[in-house]
């Protein structure tokens, strides 16, 4: 009768260390489920057929299946990777096939996902194996990074120093061209003025115009040009020739509208534009009561062409070659 007692408390101790003991397990696991929710990434042990043996929601949410992607049929389609040399990568050099393999993948493999919303999103792919006591693989550890925000924060960094270098390129080409036209107009004012003064009143009237079409310029939206009537119609309010107490009647502008000009040809026009004006109101329509300046463009085989006269009959004509008027004016004559 004492042996039974005996054994009765023994399974009795038995049961309650067992107990202990799976309480203790849960708590463990509890902690290391806590632990693996707790780190900013998706992380997983998988089996060697790539199955998740633990794995945290963040995880779960690139591999909702429970397989890795190399494993997953249905689903491995949505994974893209490509090698150094742009060549894509097929699903057996993925991350986890390869830590099938015993090979680790650190810091990880670069790869876009694409979600159930058909987003796509830049992650980053590491694993590593495991092996037990033996040395033998056993599984593998994974590792899956939302890099997304950074990926794309990185491209919109480098596309906006393209941008960037492009903009100081095009503003170093302006610089050099304007300094060339600036050079140029002095050039020819000296040798055609008769004093200081002639000198000083031309030169800073053609200065004025360069500034207004340098305003329009930089006003001009990315990708946009500056238009042909709002040139000439900058040009002749500068002139006085549009905003008149009597009205406009002495002006009649018609052509096609909004024809778009490279931004290397709009100064040498803008110029052009000006010394037709100031003609204009020196000695022709602009300078007397009754007269008439009429402009209006015409397409001639494949050529844009702008005509102004006078009521007097005195004409002058610039012409372009294309659509988008890519040169400068190949005839300007005064009749």
């Amino acid at each position: 009768m004492e042996c039974k007692m005996d054994d009765v408390a023994t399974i009795a101790d038995l049961r309650r260390r067992l107990a202990e003991s799976e309480a203790a397990l849960h708590q463990s696991e509890a902690r290391f489920a806590a632990t693996l929710e707790s780190v900013p990434a998706g992380v997983a042990t998988l089996d060697m057929n790539g199955r998740m043996v633990a794995s945290n929601s963040e995880y779960q949410r690139f591999c909702p299946t429970g397989l890795m992607p190399s494993q997953d049929s249905a689903r491995v389609a949505r994974w893209q990777a490509w090698s150094e040399d742009g060549r894509p990568l097929q699903p057996d050099e993925f991350p986890g096939a390869r830590a099938r393999r015993g090979e680790c993948v650190t810091p990880g493999q670069e790869m876009l996902f694409t979600d159930d919303d058909q987003q796509a999103i830049w992650v980053r792919v590491a694993a590593v194996p495991v092996r037990d006591e033996l040395g033998k693989l056993a599984g593998q550890a994974s590792v899956i990074s939302d890099i997304d925000a950074l990926k794309r924060s990185a491209e919109s960094l480098r596309k906006s120093e393209q941008r960037q270098i492009v903009m100081v390129a095009e503003l170093q080409h302006r610089t050099r061209n304007l300094i060339a036209v600036v050079s140029s107009i002095a050039a020819r004012m000296l040798d055609g003025a008769s004093s200081l003064q002639e000198f000083e009143r031309g030169f800073n009237d053609r200065l004025s115009a360069l500034s207004r079409v340098q305003k329009m310029l930089s006003h001009a939206s990315s990708g946009q040009r500056v238009k042909f009537d709002d040139l000439l119609r900058t040009e002749l309010v500068a002139l006085g020739a549009i905003g008149r107490k009597g009205g406009d009647d002495h002006l009649i502008l018609a052509g096609p509208p909004d024809v778009p000009l490279r931004s290397r040809a709009v100064q040498a026009l803008a110029l052009a534009i000006h010394e037709l004006g100031t003609n204009a109101v020196k000695y022709g329509a602009l300078g007397t009561g009754g007269g008439c300046l009429q402009s209006h463009g015409t397409w001639r085989q494949k050529k844009m062409a702008f005509f102004g006269s006078t009521s007097t009959g005195a004409r002058a004509v610039f012409g372009y070659h294309n659509r988008s008027l890519h040169r400068l004016p190949a005839v300007m004559v005064v009749n």
